[in-house]
């Protein structure tokens, strides 16, 4: 991708047969992999208001790749815009409209669940914007969803955060590790009906 943003995928050990989503192009990066003999796609995801709300252009994204990955195992992740992630009870945050009905949608439609909850099934939401107007109020609009199966594989989840990356962005990093367990497990567990 040549936006400033810098969306991209990073797959280590295999190769990706890069996809373009019409309508999406210079905002969500990514393709086809096979790992071992299973086929997986991975996208990386820049939200705009495209739509009018990220909402919006979140939803429009989901109709654009159901037919594109139907049926195969799926990784998105990326800037959303939106939080990411369900928020526990009395968070004083809470969820603007329509953020938890797009979560269930990821989980109802596409079998797909955020990865930090899998790793923190409790707990605030850490940080994942830097926002200039509010810097320190802990948006988490940086997501990774995975398919529902991995909630049973060993799973790490982590924002960095500190000198380093103030420098190279206002958004903290979201680094999720996983066992050698994804092929078999999410080939198994995981459709994606078109």
């Amino acid at each position: 991708n040549q936006n400033s943003w810098g969306s991209a995928v990073l797959l280590r050990g295999a190769e990706i047969v890069e996809i373009s989503v019409p309508g999406f192009e210079g905002w969500v990066v990514g393709g086809e992999a096979q790992m071992g003999a299973e086929t997986i796609f991975l996208f990386s995801v820049h939200l705009s208001r495209s739509e009018g709300t990220y909402l919006k252009t979140g939803h429009r994204l989901m109709d654009h790749l159901k037919p594109i990955i139907a049926g195969t195992p799926c990784i998105l992740g990326g800037d959303w815009n939106f939080t990411a992630c369900l928020r526990d009870p009395g968070d004083s945050l809470g969820h603007r409209r329509g953020e938890i009905e797009f979560i269930h949608r990821m989980s109802d439609d596409f079998g797909l669940v955020p990865a930090w909850r899998i790793a923190h099934p409790e707990g605030e939401l850490p940080q994942t914007l830097r926002w200039m107007r509010e810097p320190r109020t802990p948006y988490h609009c940086d997501g990774i969803f995975v398919p529902a199966a991995l909630a049973r594989v060993p799973m790490t989840a982590r924002v960095h955060s500190g000198p380093l990356w103030l420098n190279l962005s206002d958004h903290n990093p979201l680094e999720v590790e996983w066992d050698g367990q994804l092929a078999s497990d999410v080939a198994s567990h995981c459709s994606i009906a078109p």
